[in-house]
């Protein structure tokens, strides 16, 4: 018998992850081990309140898997997008092409088509457009987060509650509402310099106006950021390509009707013209494109809603209706295929482009249109007896037009008028979806709860495509009207058990669901539809307290199995999306928060996760498919963030502020299949920030550093038909320095 045993590359894989896993929980036992030692201070951590469950709660009553950042922690990390938060949420992660062409991803449920993460402003969902991918949950919208409440992630299907697009969570941005108690006002205004750039600026407002005193108030916000580029096109010799101008504001109008009865209405507007994505040609050099084109991007965007709540002695009822438009445009270069067509090598960097007349060089512009009305209304419980529920419906009505067209462009990489179109389709989609949802909840014991939930849903997608513009041997004319129906129901099984006033441990089995739909005929026949996908997730996880609410320390478990996953397929350079594969996704998430003294405070977090397929994918129209054992691609095993801050007097009136945050995000691939051609692997980074400040009642300075070590982040890497190591990339080292006034 021999002594030793060979190991596949996957049970070395699966014995790797044990290993990290085994110690992770041995780091997480010796800490509640060692915190007895500790000596509380005065200080405790605050209570945070959310609204996850549809009813309000404690943070850590709530018995889910969440994270929320208030409005005060976003300030400090200096976050005005989810790019600036999301490496310190546990499990939280992005697909990231650029500022409003990226897609959240929770506990590596990720994959192209709708999203996968349900995205909230306030009672508004939000999405982006299918475009000609029919790939909406890469494009998910930005907000920019000044004179916001909290940010709440859900991890985990949220299907009963938030519907089909949150089979791996959801995440909320909840603004600050209209307060008829009070005048306030906030002014901002930010000043930074980036390596590889020129200076930027934003300025920020805020006032809120009491009206008619306890009864009717208005809040207004307005914002306007300016920053240069860092990247560089060494092709059209231009200087600063990414620029951005992004500006916007909210209105909302608080009306008390009496002590039960309120109502809000709330405008968001949010403008963005990029000059181009934060990507560059990774064989090129640090941050050097290469296209042929100017590669502009313009993101538009508006919500309407307005909001009702009645509160009974009982319970509370609610209802809500949303009008969100979003107008997308994009410029994409698609030089070095046209070239590959006509048999035209592609020249290297600084050698004359060649020039075909009305053919090269030449883009494709993608332009979106998506209309949404969405409508729920609630009834629920007051969450005080031993039987609490939620009963719900919800009906949404979405509509989406794109224009896709291929435009010869000059020497110079602009498009001359008259304009000339190679070719343009245009494609509409509907979207039609209806559903009744409910969760109850009942004390067997004092300290036991069950909960049980469903929602129904209904979904109807109708698409229509024409040619309007032929190219070659493909003549104009419309295409057939492809449908997409399904219904079906989604569960969930929760149970709590609270230990002592400090401690609590739940667990849970959900469903998650995302819908099909009907695939955009273009030059070549591809197949009319691709079906859903839905996965059971299983979580055990506990809550706990320490040294008087000095220390809270949070663990979460979870394993999840995916089936018929949509998958990226293509016939040349046409793509569109197959159900292929299953995967396996098991993790586990440590969250710790601190007020260890009345001056120094301390958060960190933990994910370690393992994200594979379990079954070869159908190799009928994927090239080089993923096969058992693969890792869902841009996903990483292991993330963690680290934040430390701390506050002293520094005069009477005046205190000091130093505060720094790290993160690390580990290693993935682009693709399934290491055999690819297109395969990329994307290594790890670390980014680090600070912050050194002196604030006051109603003023605050403070001084900046970003991207501390300068680190060239690979949060992308695409390699395609039209581009070779293309390298998406996070902001480089920036400095700058902040005023902030409150009246």
């Amino acid at each position: 018998m021999p002594l030793s045993k060979r190991i596949s590359p996957n049970q070395l894989s699966s014995l790797n992850f044990r290993k990290r896993l085994n110690t992770c929980l041995f780091t997480g036992v010796l800490m509640l081990a060692l915190i007895p030692v500790c000596h509380a201070q005065e200080m405790q951590l605050e209570e945070v309140v959310v609204t996850a469950l549809k009813r309000s709660s404690s943070l850590q009553d709530t018995p889910i898997s969440i994270s929320a950042l208030t409005g005060d922690t976003l300030d400090k990390l200096g976050a005005n997008s989810f790019i600036d938060y999301v490496n310190h949420v546990p499990g939280l992660t992005i697909v990231d092409e650029g500022p409003g062409f990226r897609r959240l991803v929770i506990r590596g449920v990720q994959g192209v088509g709708e999203a996968q993460v349900g995205l909230y402003y306030d009672e508004t969902p939000v999405t982006g457009a299918p475009s000609s991918g029919n790939n909406a949950g890469a494009s998910q919208p930005d907000f920019r987060l000044f004179d916001v409440e909290r940010v709440e992630v859900l991890r985990g299907p949220q299907g009963t509650l938030y519907g089909a697009g949150s089979m791996g969570g959801t995440v909320r941005v909840i603004a600050n509402k209209p307060d008829s108690t009070k005048f306030e006002a906030l002014a901002e205004a930010e000043f930074s310099s980036t390596r590889n750039a020129g200076l930027g600026y934003q300025v920020k407002g805020m006032v809120n106006i009491p009206i008619i005193e306890g009864k009717l108030a208005g809040r207004a916000v307005a914002f306007y950021e300016d920053t240069d580029g860092f990247i560089d096109n060494g092709r059209l010799g231009l200087k600063g390509i990414n620029d951005a101008k992004i500006r916007g504001g909210r209105f909302s109008l608080r009306f008390d009707v009496n002590d039960s009865f309120n109502l809000i209405a709330t405008a968001y507007i949010q403008r963005t013209d990029l000059g181009a994505s934060n990507a560059f040609s990774k064989p090129s050099g640090d941050l050097l494109a290469i296209d042929f084109v100017k590669t502009d991007h313009k993101d538009d965007f508006e919500i309407f809603n307005i909001t009702g709540s009645y509160d009974f002695d009982w319970g509370n009822f609610l209802f809500t209706s949303s009008y969100y438009n979003r107008d997308t445009s994009r410029n994409i270069d698609t030089t070095d295929f046209l070239m590959g067509l006509v048999g035209i090598p592609v020249p290297p960097l600084g050698s004359p482009t060649p020039v075909i007349p009305g053919l090269i060089p030449a883009m494709v512009r993608p332009t979106d249109d998506i209309n949404i009305w969405s409508h729920e209304i609630r009834l629920n419980s007051s969450g005080e007896n031993r039987l609490n529920w939620t009963i719900g419906g919800f009906l949404q009505d979405r509509q989406s037009n794109l224009t896709n067209q291929v435009l010869p462009t000059d020497i110079k990489g602009d498009i001359p008028s008259p304009m000339v179109e190679l070719f343009t389709r245009t494609a509409a989609e509907n979207l039609k979806q209806k559903a009744v949802f409910g969760e109850i909840s009942y004390d067997v014991l004092e300290s036991f709860t069950l909960t049980f939930g469903a929602r129904y849903f209904d979904v109807k997608k109708v698409n229509n495509s024409a040619v309007t513009v032929g190219f070659g041997p493909f003549p104009p004319g419309p295409g057939p009207e492809l449908n997409y129906d399904d219904d079906g129901v989604l569960l969930k099984f929760h149970g709590k058990y609270v230990i002592n006033e400090n401690a609590m441990i739940y667990a849970q089995a959900a469903e998650g669901f995302r819908v099909g739909g009907a695939n955009q005929k273009t030059l070549v026949e591809v197949p009319d539809s691709y079906g859903s996908d839905s996965l059971w997730s299983y979580e055990i996880g506990a809550k706990t307290s320490w040294l008087d609410n000095h220390l809270n320390v949070n663990i979460a478990a979870y394993y999840i199995d995916w089936k018929d996953i949509q998958t990226p397929a293509s016939i040349g350079p046409f793509n569109f999306i197959s159900n292929a594969g299953g995967a396996r996704i098991q993790g586990v998430e440590i969250e710790i928060f601190s007020q260890l003294t009345n001056s120094f405070s301390i958060d960190g977090n933990l994910t370690l996760s393992s994200s594979k397929l379990t079954e070869d994918q159908d190799p009928a129209f994927i090239a080089n498919p993923g096969r058992k054992g693969d890792n869902i691609p841009y996903v990483p095993d292991i993330t963690a963030s680290l934040s430390a801050q701390y506050v002293r007097s520094v005069f009477s009136d005046l205190e000091g502020l130093i505060r720094l945050d790290m993160s690390y995000t580990g290693g993935s691939a682009s693709k399934f299949n290491p055999a690819d051609v297109y395969y990329e692997t994307l290594d790890s980074y670390f980014l680090a920030q600070v912050k050194v400040g002196i604030t006051s009642e109603d003023w605050a300075v403070y001084l900046f550093a970003h991207n501390l070590f300068d680190k060239r982040a690979e949060v992308r890497i695409l390699s395609d038909q039209f581009r070779t190591q293309t390298q998406f990339t996070v902001q480089p080292r920036t400095f700058g320095l902040t005023f902030r006034k409150s009246f």
